[in-house]
């Protein structure tokens, strides 16, 4: 497979100035992947892919004219190793099991071919090594119990920073500024690490992250009707129940000196500053109550979820959102 990718964004960076200073970032990005099969259920896959990243700001008065240009470039390789034997029954009922295990190196080079020539073969390094294991049970002739393990950590100069919390593609998504992200990791990079239901996102951070998901699905309509049902909101119907639980973290565990999770700092540099010790379990859980359903040829899925922080039921929290589950 191939593919190439261009992207254009803008950015206000302070809209209360005259002129307002705008920022420009075009991203290039080539890939490309093989796959061999083993068998009917095992496969190896391996991504390649060159990114270009210019960033510049758009030229409003004589400070923005004379800003220099930001160039980056990547080059990515991504391994995995696929096991799948699942099977979908119906709509987001499955039977199976399937797992991926995956490394992934991301160099940040430089290359300047125009006026004059300068190359360094790394800028920044970045490893990441993860997993995603699933498997689904069938309970009776409709409804499955569906289990879900997976994590990731990175390493390098340059690494991944991982925000547990929250739900895939989580409309109106809401972030959780409390909790603290480490000043001394040198994070290049940041991605979400769902699902967590109960929190908004951030509710722990880090640059590695273990999260497992058990959910129950029933199509209740399917038993209520001997007959098919033509209407594809009640042929769809899932009532769920959840329970989530994950951490992120620094250095080689959740318990690690390195988390800032435990430490508040009150910092008055006129009067005194203080570091303050209080202890935040670095484990998270959530459960609760979701529908899903067909809607207009979209699934959708409504989840009311609470977490668990240190041993304390958290406010409910209700989520909207799209797609397949795990």
């Amino acid at each position: 497979t191939y593919a190439i990718y261009r992207r254009s964004t803008s950015e206000n960076l302070d809209e209360t100035q005259v002129p307002i200073q705008r920022t420009n970032r075009v991203g290039y990005l080539a890939m490309m992947q093989l796959k061999y099969p083993f068998d009917l259920y095992r496969s190896f896959r391996l991504t390649a892919s060159l990114r270009f990243d210019r960033l510049f700001y758009l030229s409003s008065d004589a400070f923005s004219f004379n800003q220099p240009v930001g160039d980056e470039k990547r080059f990515i390789v991504r391994g995995e190793y696929v096991f799948d034997s699942s099977r979908e029954v119906d709509l987001n009922i499955l039977e199976g099991t399937r797992y991926k295990i995956f490394g992934e190196v991301i160099n940040r080079f430089n290359l300047k071919v125009v006026d004059g020539f300068d190359f360094s073969w790394s800028n920044g390094f970045t490893s990441i090594f993860g997993y995603d294991a699933r498997h689904y049970i069938s309970l009776g002739k409709h409804s499955v119990f569906a289990l879900r393990s997976a994590g990731a950590f990175s390493m390098g100069s340059e690494k991944m920073l991982y925000y547990l919390g929250g739900m895939e593609n989580w409309l109106l998504p809401s972030f959780n500024n409390n909790t603290p992200v480490s000043p001394d990791a040198s994070f290049a990079y940041k991605a979400l690490a769902p699902q967590m239901r109960g929190f908004k996102n951030n509710i722990r951070n880090g640059g590695s992250y273990v999260v497992g998901n058990l959910e129950l699905r029933v199509p209740i309509f399917k038993y209520l009707s001997k007959r098919r049902i033509s209407s594809s909101f009640l042929r769809n119907f899932q009532l769920t129940f959840f329970y989530d639980v994950g951490t992120a973290w620094y250095g080689l565990s959740p318990l690690s000196e390195e988390n800032p999770l435990n430490t508040l700092t009150i910092d008055d540099s006129e009067v005194i500053q203080l570091s303050v010790r209080y202890y935040r379990d670095p484990l998270v859980m959530g459960f609760g109550p979701g529908l899903r359903t067909t809607l207009f040829g979209y699934f959708l899925k409504l989840d009311y979820g609470w977490g668990i922080e240190t041993r304390r039921i958290q406010d409910p929290i209700l989520y909207l959102s799209f797609g397949k589950d795990f």
